[in-house]
């Protein structure tokens, strides 16, 4: 995500030399707030990152503020390349105020609410992206790597402007026509924001109280400093788990290029037995009799032992060789 403001070349949200951040979780949920200043342009720009309940989307609304003494015209443009391997190409595809992108297995569509794009790139979008200006003749084409731009308008100063932008992923396995991939996407169209807004801080909160075994009453900063990091942490391991076979992430990850970690996205029966212990204390039972009757059932092998990881839908993940500990452990854990 970035924008162009005036004359100026891209400015990307997430990596800018004169922009200012601040984050925070709104409170007992799992949405997150991102507070951006770029001090060049003085334009605020309030980030809320939130997933669907009911719908397979991620939004993200924003909140754009003109802190500067003079008129900012302004451009959000959306550069997206998608992971393919050889075999399995990506296309991308023009839609109405946004853009799909496709390949065998899935689908994924880019649009947006509250503002209409004027312009779109779907081949060399790198090369475009950077001066902010979108051109492309063609409406499809075979490319894992495009962009889309949106008419934020001019702010005045002192002038507010809201819109969000909807991030849609399907898979292909009931619905794999184009006209059906476009009338689910149509009917993502038509989200009232406001009201997903709300379902997803309702949705949360009562999470976090149906899990709330503990709580400590000690009226001081490190009591509520303790009950702060135990309330997240309930909402943290949903996020980790695989609901349907009861598999634990050990981490997420976010790292694409993996420059920065150690690619701790599987599931180490070792690892996962910790955690077990912990969602016995938060009232998640039901997610550990999951790990163990349906994860650890699935996944061992005929002489009795566990492989050293996997993948949290139980297949196997790349591995180093057997270590002891990961059987040891799954079976000490169910003494």
């Amino acid at each position: 995500m970035g924008v162009k403001i005036n004359d100026s070349n891209i400015i990307y949200l997430h990596d800018d030399p004169n922009n200012i951040y601040e984050q925070e979780y709104i409170e007992d949920t799992n949405i997150l707030l991102t507070d951006i200043k770029n001090t060049y342009f003085n334009l605020r720009m309030h980030q809320t990152d939130f997933v669907s309940i009911g719908n397979n989307v991620i939004i993200r609304k924003y909140i754009f503020s003109n802190e500067h003494d003079i008129s900012l015209n302004i451009k959000f443009l959306v550069h997206s390349k998608l992971l393919s391997d050889t075999n399995n190409f990506v296309s991308g595809k023009e839609i109405q105020d946004g853009l799909m992108q496709y390949s065998h297995d899935y689908n994924m569509a880019i649009i947006s609410n509250g503002v209409k794009s004027d312009s779109y790139k779907l081949h060399g979008a790198d090369e475009a992206i950077n001066v902010g200006i979108l051109q492309d003749k063609d409406y499809i084409g075979m490319t894992n790597n495009s962009a889309v731009s949106y008419d934020v308008g001019t702010l005045n100063p002192g002038e507010k402007r809201e819109f969000s932008i909807i991030i849609y992923v399907g898979e292909n396995k009931e619905k794999k026509a184009l006209d059906d991939i476009e009338s689910e996407i149509n009917k993502i169209r038509k989200l009232d924001v406001k009201k997903e807004l709300s379902q997803a801080k309702s949705y949360w909160r009562k999470y976090v109280k149906a899990h709330t075994a503990h709580n400590i009453t000690n009226a001081n900063v490190y009591s509520e400093r303790i009950n702060k990091i135990y309330r997240r942490t309930i909402l943290l391991f949903p996020l980790l788990i695989n609901s349907t076979t009861g598999g634990i992430s050990a981490s997420m990850e976010v790292d694409e290029e993996f420059s920065k970690c150690g690619r701790y996205a599987y599931c180490w029966p070792r690892d996962s037995i910790y955690v077990t212990k912990a969602l016995d204390y938060l009232r998640m039972e039901k997610d550990t009799e999951k790990f163990y009757k349906v994860f650890c059932k699935n996944t061992q092998s005929k002489s009795g032992m566990w492989e050293q990881r996997f993948f949290t839908d139980g297949t196997l993940a790349p591995c180093w060789g057997y270590q002891i500990d990961e059987t040891a452990s799954v079976v000490y854990r169910n003494i």
